[in-house]
């Protein structure tokens, strides 16, 4: 009886996936000595899980929670085909505690598998990560206040936490596979472990304006670090996401005669970065392996680029006819064409050398990188 108790629901399912990865890599590497990694992988990964979801609210709809789990497992490994050690519980409260003042708070254990070039990494034919490899976990957990300032405007304010733990740890260097950058290469085929921990935790505000005339606007500024545990210490170090800072304006204004304007303004804290390690990129077999400089990960995020901003302006105009909808914009991105300065990029300059202990070597020399220009776009949009 609703008039009572309150409303009960409940859903609940399950999956069963079958994931095909394959793969033909020809890489050369440099680990002390060149080498040239060569393998052909084809996995196949049959996935399964079963879920509920459970949700509750009052009779006076003052207090409403909803609960909820996972069980997942593959046959990667005996380290993912139990599905009781990827039990996933979740638990979200909101409660009506006066007027249009809400309090809210989640908690909740998340479980995903490796990256799939990781699972498939081979040396010597052996698939070597199969007997270290676990799902990923995160913990997670938000606490916050709602506050319903009109029908057309909410303000939140959220604090967060999230612990990762059996995160693939690089053997090669230590470092997560998750905080190595792409570099518009392969990322994740390497010797790994699940023994990564991190955590992120933060503050976000967010006020949200929708509905109300002809405008319509949302931001929201974060405040968060995210860090990984370094081995060998013990200590949090900054991660690749470690921004610091996340700032987000946007809004858009209804003109009459069916056109409209928008703005989007964004700004972020400066971004870490690794420096390069110069004594082993200006190495003759170690250029000539990758024609690539290497990071320095004893120095793993040590710089920290200048703060980023970027704002944009969209015009639309619309024209309806009967059953159709024919629109027009121009887009202009970083209208303030702000230039933003990237990690300078060492490279060689061909020339070679013998240094005092007779290793030979390439003079290297950095070259600074610089983005930012203003982008106009034209389009069309249709709708039936």
């Amino acid at each position: 009886n609703r008039s009572l108790v309150g409303l009960f629901d409940l859903t609940a399912g399950f999956n069963v996936d079958y994931a095909v990865y394959r793969n033909n890599t020809f890489q050369r590497a440099f680990t002390n000595i060149s080498k040239e990694i060569r393998y052909k992988t084809d996995l196949g990964l049959f996935k399964w899980g079963i879920f509920a979801t459970s949700g509750y609210k009052s009779a006076d709809d003052r207090f409403s929670a909803s609960f909820g789990f996972r069980l997942d497992a593959c046959n990667y490994s005996s380290l993912t085909n139990n599905p009781f050690k990827q039990f996933s519980p979740r638990l979200s409260l909101s409660y009506n505690v006066i007027g249009n003042f809400f309090l809210n708070g989640s908690i909740g254990r998340f479980y995903q598998l490796p990256a799939y070039t990781t699972m498939g990494y081979q040396e010597d034919n052996v698939l070597i990560n199969k007997s270290r490899l676990k799902y990923v976990c995160s913990d997670q957990a938000v606490v916050g206040v709602e506050y319903y300032i009109n029908k057309w405007a909410r303000l939140t304010v959220e604090g967060f936490y999230k612990k990762y733990t059996h995160s693939p740890l690089s053997l090669r260097d230590s470092i997560p596979l998750a905080c190595k950058g792409t570099d518009y290469g392969v990322s994740g085929n390497e010797a790994a472990s699940s023994t990564a921990r991190g955590r992120a935790y933060g503050l976000e505000v967010m006020l949200r304006w929708f509905g109300m005339g002809r405008f319509t606007a949302l931001a929201s500024y974060t405040w968060y670090r995210s860090q990984f545990e370094d081995p060998a210490t013990g200590i949090y170090i900054p991660s690749a996401w470690d921004y610091r800072h996340l700032f987000t304006l946007s809004g858009t204004y209804k003109l009459p005669k069916n056109w409209d304007i928008g703005l989007k303004f964004r700004l972020m804290g400066g971004a870490p970065y690794t420096p390069y390690d110069e004594y082993t990129s200006s190495l003759v077999p170690a250029w000539d392996a990758t024609a690539r400089p290497y990071y320095d990960y004893e120095r793993y995020n040590t710089g920290r680029l200048k703060t980023f901003y970027e704002a944009d302006i969209r015009v639309d105009k619309s024209f309806y006819f009967k059953g159709v909808m024919l629109g027009f914009y121009v887009d202009l991105q970083n209208v303030l064409n702000f230039k933003y300065d990237n990690p300078p990029v060492l490279i060689s300059t061909g020339e070679k050398y013998v240094d005092n202990d007779g290793t030979e070597r390439y003079r290297m020399k950095y070259i600074a990188q610089q983005s930012g220009v203003i982008l106009p776009t034209l389009g069309i949009t249709v709708e039936f």
